[in-house]
């Protein structure tokens, strides 16, 4: 699905069919909230090559956008080994809003590559100036669900600040949302080994911390 046929989706699962109460913005908002814990709990798994700019302990990852976490680095690289060594001694973090790596061993040096496994936010195809989708289809009606929940809970926020709106209007709305989002996140965290990795199992020394 892209994300015209996952507004028609959600607006059929709201009964709003003729989009009078559930806009284009609103569900475009509950499209994004849905998306980044779908892609937090099933990945989009990715491979790249990072060029190292710079010699030193940190390497940054500005080039890797939609990047969420690193499973594995293999340094150096020039593509033609058949086997490179598997870093185990790194850190993932973000350093003033940019993704980097640093090393707690040795060292990087300018002109090598870094070949890397990570995990990515995924996309839907015209959302935000996507091209594709890469939601698996046996997730796309399960993010339709997610996002119709975060859009009933928005819509019972506004209803709730509207002057003179039955209180029962956004209490439904907002418990229904409520129901929904619980069965999604379920349903995701069921999904989670669906997430697997082409590389090793998620290194001991990498973790997502600003540092200090």
């Amino acid at each position: 699905m892209d994300r015209d046929s996952l507004h028609a989706h959600i607006r059929r699962l709201l009964g709003d069919a003729s989009a009078a109460r559930y806009g284009d913005e609103l569900l475009d908002d509950a499209l994004r909230d849905a998306l980044t814990t779908l892609s937090l709990e099933v990945p989009l798994i990715l491979e790249a090559t990072v060029n190292v700019l710079d010699s030193g302990t940190e390497c940054d990852l500005d080039g890797l956008t939609r990047i969420t976490q690193v499973l594995s680095v293999c340094y150096p690289w020039d593509g033609m080994q058949s086997v490179t060594p598997s870093l185990r001694s790194w850190v993932f973090y973000w350093k003033s809003g940019v993704p980097a790596l640093r090393l707690f061993r040795g060292s990087f040096t300018a002109g090598e590559s870094i070949r890397l496994s990570y995990c990515a936010l995924h996309r839907l195809e015209g959302l935000d100036g996507a091209a594709e989708t890469t939601v698996p289809d046996t997730l796309q009606a399960l993010l339709g669900l997610g996002a119709a929940a975060r859009a009933a809970s928005m819509r019972a926020a506004a209803l709730l600040e509207a002057h003179g709106s039955p209180a029962s209007d956004h209490n439904q709305l907002f418990a229904l949302g409520q129901n929904w989002w619980q069965s999604f996140t379920l349903q995701l965290m069921a999904m989670r080994p669906m997430g697997g990795s082409p590389q090793p199992a998620l290194p001991g020394f990498g973790w997502g911390l600003e540092p200090r």
